[in-house]
């Protein structure tokens, strides 16, 4: 249990940030006051303000922000003796640009396409290749066509090759099971602040809000030359024949 020292340094500090916090709250509104009466934001049809609050400033769309012309320097100077008059506090105010995300690899812009990963790959799951593929944007296309999120339930179901009959498997997992097998991938993303960094792959798999998800696991051939499609909401344990359909050759009767 904590000591009452601990618990009135805890207090204050709360106190605190409390404190801090609401004066930015007004900081930040009378910005926004000042925006609108320099008429660089302005309602909607809807009366809505095309703008949000996020971290220490305000974001406003580009087109918007243009309003205030090339003389920057004067529109941050008034902003800042408008909020001196509101609040009392002395600020400064500047542009914050967003930060250029790195160019795209090829990896990333030809993920759908896998074009580097053999056909065996492609059909018979292989973790090696996971984590070869380095990117996580590539892990997850590659990743989904051997797995899935089950919806109205807490289980995940993913495709492997038993090594002993050679035949796929469907195995479902549930969370904990399945960050276990993978912990070992890691994958570079790209950070909110635009830089790639390595992080563990199933963990952003996991809160990645579009996985694959599916509603039911069954096995249904088809035959997608004959323009036959698995149908939507199954995960489907059927990989393709093993056997290339043949083709009819001119003049061949056999």
């Amino acid at each position: 249990p904590k000591s009452n020292e601990q618990d009135t340094q805890s207090s204050e500090e709360r106190i605190m940030s409390y404190f801090c916090q609401e004066y930015e709250r007004r900081a930040l509104y009378a910005l926004f006051k000042f925006m609108c009466l320099k008429e660089i934001l302005a309602p909607d049809s809807n009366g809505r303000y095309r703008m949000m609050l996020r971290y220490d400033g305000i974001d406003i769309l580009k087109r918007d922000w243009d309003r205030v012309g090339k003389d920057k320097t004067s529109f941050f100077a008034e902003a800042s003796a408008f909020i001196e008059a509101e609040t009392g506090l002395r600020l400064g105010i500047t542009e914050k640009k967003y930060p250029q995300p790195p160019p795209l690899k090829d990896e990333i812009e030809n993920a759908a396409k896998l074009k580097d990963v053999s056909d065996e790959d492609l059909i018979v799951f292989n973790h090696e290749t996971l984590k070869q593929l380095h990117f996580y944007e590539r892990q997850k296309v590659y990743f989904e066509l051997f797995a899935s999120k089950v919806l109205f339930s807490s289980c995940f179901v993913l495709v492997r090759r038993d090594p002993i009959r050679n035949i796929d498997q469907s195995v479902q997992m549930r969370e904990a099971d399945l960050r276990t097998s993978f912990q070992h991938v890691s994958g570079l993303c790209c950070t909110k602040k635009g830089t790639l960094e390595e992080e563990s792959f199933i963990a952003n798999w996991i809160r990645d809000n579009d996985m694959r998800v599916c509603n039911t696991v069954d096995f249904r051939p088809y035959n997608p030359d004959s323009g036959d499609e698995s149908p939507p909401g199954l995960f489907n344990l059927f990989r393709g024949y093993a056997i290339p359909r043949e083709v009819n050759v001119p003049g061949d009767e056999s």
